[in-house]
């Protein structure tokens, strides 16, 4: 679920960033063959969630993650609110994301002072709910006055969080839990063209100009995703565990997958 706010419409960053965001998502979005489903919300903040929860409860029973859009325009660090569960898929994709983009995470901690993801967290609900954003609300002199306006927020300054948030939901579409075909011991992965016949045709570097080129990354890479295939763990779990890049475990999850080695559980 992707929402926004639009309550204060004089406010820059705290209100228009995520506005301005919440509608280019939608565009995008529209317009993509999706394996999941995105729900996009806009109201007021609090009651207009609040009457959206009320008219839409049962519905919102099927939501896996949300995202709150606001503070996203400002001049500081792209960062993020953790949700109240912050091992979610949600959370995990916005980290891997950050480390890509940012290579660094700036967090803060889930609090109740927010906007609407204490009502989509509520115990009925339980919608683990992030917030990227670009100084966060509390956090700049400029929150709630007169200086939250257009010579704060630039076009540059937008595109930064939402190039994060495009990057959450491409890691968020590519993500599978799965397990292994063979349980009780490892493929041999040179039958199937996944491993040098010989020392010399290993490449030492990740050059991915080739994408039949097996390197060395690669290989560690399948044998970290075979190791992790019991069908408790997720791509981005096995990413985040290993410290191997997303793009990398996806990749050679592909080539394994492609020779039926693995098997998709969710």
């Amino acid at each position: 679920m992707i929402t926004a706010y639009s309550c204060h419409p004089s406010m820059a960053n705290d209100c228009i960033s995520g506005v301005i965001i919440w509608i280019l998502l939608l565009k995008i979005l529209k317009n993509c063959a999706l394996k999941n489903n995105y729900r996009f919300v806009i109201g007021p903040e609090t009651i207009g969630a609040i009457a959206y929860i009320h008219e839409h409860h049962r519905a919102l029973k099927h939501v896996s993650g949300g995202f709150v859009i606001t503070t996203a325009g400002g001049t500081g660090k792209v960062g993020y609110k953790k949700s109240f569960n912050d091992t979610s898929e949600v959370d995990r994709a916005t980290r891997e994301a950050l480390v890509k983009l940012n290579g660094e995470i700036l967090s803060y901690p889930f609090s109740l002072q927010g906007s609407d993801e204490r009502q989509y967290s509520a115990p009925g609900l339980r919608i683990p709910t992030v917030t990227i954003t670009k100084d966060k609300y509390y956090e700049y002199k400029e929150y709630h006055t007169s200086l939250d306006n257009l010579d704060f927020v630039t076009s540059s300054q937008l595109m930064e969080t939402f190039s994060v948030y495009v990057k959450v939901i491409q890691y968020l579409e590519q993500n599978v839990t799965y397990k292994s075909r063979t349980p009780y011991c490892e493929p041999h992965l040179g039958s199937l063209g996944l491993y040098p016949t010989t020392g010399g045709a290993i490449n030492p570097t990740n050059d991915k100009s080739d994408a039949d080129i097996i390197t060395t990354d690669d290989i560690k890479a399948m044998t970290w995703i075979l190791f992790y295939g019991d069908g408790k763990h997720d791509l981005l779990n096995v990413a985040q565990l290993t410290g191997i890049p997303f793009e990398s475990i996806y990749l050679n999850y592909r080539r394994l997958e492609k020779h039926s080695l693995l098997q998709e559980t969710r």
